[in-house]
């Protein structure tokens, strides 16, 4: 809005919020500053959801004033002006307060709070927070900075989490967190860091896992996340490692045979999985294997970093026909054909998206506008390619009505 105490807009939208008795949920970022929180005060025990990100006007002065707002469940305070002292006296003084979005500072916080109570003869305080974000000024943490998160933050249920190495903080700290269900790590190796040990702790209350960078991901892993994590909803990986086991002597092979049986016997298919993205190379069985699994999947993306061929499709159809597919988007493909395209129309009948053919080499403009018409001659809801549609805020609708209503005043140099 580009709010200033000096702006004619200013004493109209603060007498209209000291009007607003029942508001739950208040954004206003950037921009927010003392005198708009004092003004909040009006729905002081009503409102739950507070978002003053990136406002630098908001420093300690104001912290006062932020722990009146007692029923506050998410307040979203990264990158204002607020010091770690200050932040760490607003999230014990709120006791309600359930979520930091982007909370990058929470663990500089907890440290405030452990040093002020480590001279106390009681255990630390025990929080509400329930999701947990990687400091984005120096990305990783430390295992006494994680144990105390653990410790203070039991209730975790939402993690970003940034892993340097096993001596900086040992991956199996995240089993820890016994109400993970959400959990994006970025960095890490399947065998090396013992990523079993954690899905075997935490494994099956996850609803969604993004793997980034992510190494030694193969079939054994692969059927191991069948295993432990049968309640996933969505599964991403991005510039993973995956791996495929080939070239082996034969004498090698044949003693390996009972151990791929095993796998394989293992291996299950991820019912409750409705979203798959795969944004990095996986060689070719390995992401048909993958992709059979997931019998229920409703949004599958494949990255421009994951090469895909008719003939990948054409193995993964016999197992799995996709009945229940609504997205399916390859941004960009010098591979797949309208062949694919075919298959997808013919066995998916839920079918609503199939992005992005104009950026597939080997389907012809032709071949595309035939489709497209085809679709809209039988009035068939089927999104083909990305168009930009920008949504016009109540602001401008009203800016643009003003506008054409009355003329310009000749005083006013502005818009």
């Amino acid at each position: 809005l580009g709010l200033t105490t000096g702006s004619s807009l200013f004493p109209y939208i603060i007498r209209g919020m000291k009007n607003m008795h029942n508001l739950v949920s208040f954004s206003l970022k950037y921009n927010c500053r003392q005198e708009i929180l004092e003004a909040l005060f009006a729905s002081k025990f009503t409102l739950k959801v507070l978002d003053i990100e990136q406002s630098k006007g908001i420093t300690d002065e104001c912290t006062k004033t932020l722990i009146e707002f007692k029923h506050l469940e998410e307040l979203s305070m990264s990158k204002t002006g607020l010091s770690s002292e200050s932040q760490a006296d607003i999230i014990m003084k709120l006791n309600n307060l359930k979520r930091l979005p982007r909370g990058d500072y929470l663990c500089d916080a907890l440290e405030m709070i452990a040093w002020d109570e480590m001279y106390e003869a009681k255990p630390y305080p025990v929080l509400k927070i329930s999701n947990f974000w990687s400091s984005e000024e120096y990305f990783f943490h430390s295992f006494d900075q994680m144990t105390l998160v653990q410790e203070m933050c039991p209730e975790v249920s939402q993690m970003l989490f940034m892993f340097q190495d096993r001596f900086t903080c040992p991956l199996t700290i995240l089993g820890k967190f016994k109400y993970l269900q959400e959990l994006e790590l970025w960095g890490g190796d399947f065998y090396a860091d013992e990523f079993e040990v954690v899905l075997q702790s935490v494994g099956g209350n996850l609803t969604k896992l993004d793997l980034h960078h992510f190494d030694s991901v193969d079939l054994n892993a692969l059927s191991l996340l069948t295993v432990y994590c049968s309640s996933l909803v969505h599964l991403g990986f991005s510039g993973c490692g995956f791996i495929e086991h080939e070239g082996q002597s034969e004498a090698f092979q044949e003693q390996d045979r009972w151990r791929q049986r095993e796998i394989e016997g293992r291996i299950e298919p991820f019912l409750d999985l409705q979203s798959l993205s795969i944004s990095c190379a996986c060689p070719p069985k390995l992401l048909v294997t993958l992709l059979q699994l997931c019998i229920n999947l409703r949004h599958l993306l494949i990255g421009l970093n994951c090469p895909i061929f008719d003939e990948t499709f054409d193995q993964v159809f016999i197992e799995n026909k996709f009945q229940h597919l609504e997205e399916f988007e390859v941004r960009k493909s010098d591979y797949l054909t309208m062949k694919t395209v075919s298959k997808l129309l013919l066995y998916c009948d839920k079918i609503r998206s199939i992005l992005d053919l104009s950026c597939w080499s080997k389907v012809t403009r032709e071949e595309f506008l035939e489709l497209a018409h085809h679709m809209q001659e039988n009035n068939i809801e089927m999104k083909l390619t990305e168009t930009i549609d920008r949504q016009l805020s109540l602001f401008e609708i009203c800016q643009s009505q003003l506008k054409e209503r009355y003329g310009k005043v000749e005083w006013f140099d502005g818009d």
